[in-house]
């Protein structure tokens, strides 16, 4: 009897450690390959390069990171891309974040004021880890004669090569 008590005890102890250990272990914040990584407070993503939802636009070669901390309201996205064949043009820009929830962080671009032909958004989502990018129409994109073409929306999705 003696023996079966002892069994039944050490088989409880080690269903309650077990469960203890469980219920401690906390969900990795970041992805398989570390290129998105959400703390609860402060979330960031990296890549090399947007890749368009729509087929037709080409990919954007741009070494970019973005970090957003909701005490601040505030995203910084560093990018550096290399242009006209052999120079190096980096920059940071500061994002207001006009949203925060639980699953889902949006910011909007400054370039409004700069670039009355587009305006810049960006959506950093927890539960599938992307970042997407929309480049839309800006306010004066009809009315500007310097924009380009047909003013479009166009959506693009953080990607490492």
């Amino acid at each position: 009897m003696k023996n079966m008590f002892a069994i039944v005890l050490f088989l409880f102890f080690i269903a309650t450690t077990a469960s203890q250990t469980k219920s401690q272990e906390k969900p990795n914040p970041c992805n398989e390959n570390m290129t998105f990584c959400w703390y609860g407070e402060e979330v960031e993503a990296w890549g090399n390069s947007w890749v368009a939802q729509d087929p037709a636009e080409k990919p954007l070669k741009i070494s970019l990171e973005i970090r957003c901390i909701k005490k601040f309201g505030i995203c910084a996205l560093a990018s550096a891309q290399i242009v006209m064949g052999n120079k190096i043009v980096t920059k940071v820009d500061i994002l207001p974040i006009t949203h925060w929830g639980a699953n889902q962080i949006t910011a909007d671009g400054e370039n409004v004021s700069t670039d009355p032909c587009e305006k810049d958004s960006y959506i950093l989502n927890r539960v599938d880890r992307t970042v997407l990018y929309f480049s839309s129409p800006g306010p004066k994109s009809d009315f500007t004669p310097v924009c380009m073409g047909k003013p479009k929306t166009v959506v693009y999705k953080l990607w490492r090569d």
